[in-house]
């Protein structure tokens, strides 16, 4: 595949995420909750891959489907999310929560640990150019998030989670924000509630699959019962397993904001004319001449 060289170095840059991790902190006692939530690639014969995708990933007409990011190669990645990327799809593909993990009465230096050790492991190693990190700082602060920098680990966003009405930059650190309970559960309900066009899965074989689904979609912002208004500052943590719905939305969360970050990008190199099913923009944007489609 002739130009495979840019695509490598354009997939290094790091402009685009197709794995989001959601890290829940928690103080010792409580359940500290890790998601990790995928976005699958289209391989099909309407790309023009390189022969060593082509002997990774099978014969484009006969293996066609949706693969995993996590399960190919940094190159089949790389050549995938040219040929056929969620922008040029009328639908949007299902995303995918692939792992939960839950730790207890262990405090955050040992679960960053654990974080830096399972990213530094198959299917994880090599796929940071396209993977998201949003952590929670509500309850432990910033502490974690520096310990976590220590071990390489930087996150994309370190979410401060309020009972207001709206989402912020907070100019107290990089990558800093602050995220409405309201907004950052509600994104995550609306994917899970799409049950009729699978729009979040949870793999099967999760032995909390079912729990997790369940408990985001009954989960409720909480309220203020003087005033019946959504309550600020921090709320309060009260279901069993409230660690796990917020892990999700994390990584939905981030999703959704890349998305718009990554549609503003495009807008700014490919043209005013980007939208989601329209022409595909990324035809050509790794050549010398941008297509607007």
């Amino acid at each position: 595949m002739s130009g495979s060289t840019s695509h490598v170095n354009r997939y290094a840059n790091g402009r685009y995420r197709f794995i989001y991790i959601g890290i829940d902190f928690a103080e010792r006692h409580d359940y500290t909750a890790i998601t990790v939530l995928e976005e699958p690639l289209y391989y099909g014969p309407s790309g023009a891959f390189s022969q060593e995708v082509i002997n990774e990933l099978g014969d484009p007409h006969e293996e066609r489907g949706w693969r995993s990011p996590l399960e190919i190669s940094p190159t089949a990645i790389a050549e995938l999310m040219v040929e056929n990327n969620r922008w040029g799809f009328e639908g949007w593909p299902a995303l995918a929560v692939r792992e939960i993990r839950r730790r207890r009465n262990i405090g955050y230096p040992r679960i960053v640990r654990e974080v830096a050790k399972l990213l530094r492991q198959p299917p994880f190693r090599n796929k940071r150019p396209v993977m998201g990190i949003a952590a929670d700082r509500t309850g432990v602060g910033a502490g974690a998030l520096q310990s976590l920098a220590e071990h390489g680990v930087h996150t994309d966003a370190a979410i401060f989670i309020h009972g207001g009405q709206n989402d912020n930059r907070d100019s107290a650190g990089v990558n800093f924000f602050n995220v409405a309970q309201r907004n950052l559960i509600g994104y995550a309900q609306g994917l899970a509630e799409e049950s009729e066009r699978d729009r979040l899965k949870f793999n099967p074989l999760l032995p909390l699959a079912e729990v997790a689904r369940r408990e985001l979609t009954n989960f409720r912002v909480n309220q203020d019962p003087k005033t019946n208004h959504e309550s600020f500052g921090a709320p309060k943590r009260e279901g069993e397993f409230d660690d796990i719905v917020y892990s999700v939305a994390m990584a939905c969360w981030l999703r959704h904001y890349h998305l718009g970050a990554e549609a503003r990008w495009m807008g700014e190199v490919v043209g005013p004319y980007v939208r989601a099913g329209g022409p595909n923009p990324w035809a050509g944007l790794f050549g010398k001449d941008v297509s607007h489609g």
